[in-house]
């Protein structure tokens, strides 16, 4: 009963007095302030998020410029997210902020774009579990990405934002989630 109940007060990670949230990852590191722990079992996840300029970056390595960032997502089949999971990424890149879709099928990533996203404005966005696939939206669009199980729902934990590939964050990054 006290596991139940720890396990239930960790998965609580948006106030109850407020939609939204703000994610804030410091100078130097890869993960947001925080604790953030969330079980996901559902066959939508539907997400609004918002940046502000602190969102436009250079990295140290020039190379390291079009590694993608975690937004938001799910493990899921049960298993490590480096296994299995999809999620939202995003980069600056080209002078421009991108939105991503980020997956890991059965240990093989995959990555694709989603479109560009606008500094200071709420964009919805959602990821739906289908049969072997994940399907994203942005913008009215649809993109399929694979997925390594065949569950109507995924069942796994959320993921929240992270920044990198191999560098830290080069300056605060702060994010609203909804």
């Amino acid at each position: 009963m006290k596991l139940l109940v720890c396990f239930m007060l960790l998965s609580i990670s948006i106030p109850a007095f407020s939609k939204s949230k703000t994610y804030t990852i410091p100078k130097g590191k890869h993960y947001s302030k925080g604790l953030h722990f969330g079980y996901f079992h559902n066959e939508i996840m539907s997400i609004k998020a918002k940046f502000n300029s602190s969102a436009i970056y250079s990295t140290v390595a020039s190379g390291n410029q079009a590694d993608i960032n975690k937004l938001y997502g799910f493990s899921d089949c049960w298993s490590a997210h480096h296994k299995n999971s999809a999620r939202f990424g995003w980069r600056y890149l080209d002078n421009k902020l991108e939105l991503m879709a980020y997956v890991y099928s059965g240990k093989q990533r995959s990555y694709l774009k989603l479109g560009d996203l606008e500094m200071d404005k709420w964009q919805e966005m959602n990821i739906k579990v289908d049969s072997g696939k994940y399907i994203f939206k942005f913008n009215g669009k649809s993109f399929e990405m694979p997925r390594g199980c065949k569950t109507k729902k995924a069942n796994g934990y959320k993921l929240f934002p992270y920044f990198g590939g191999d560098e830290t964050a080069p300056h605060e990054i702060k994010i609203e989630i909804e």
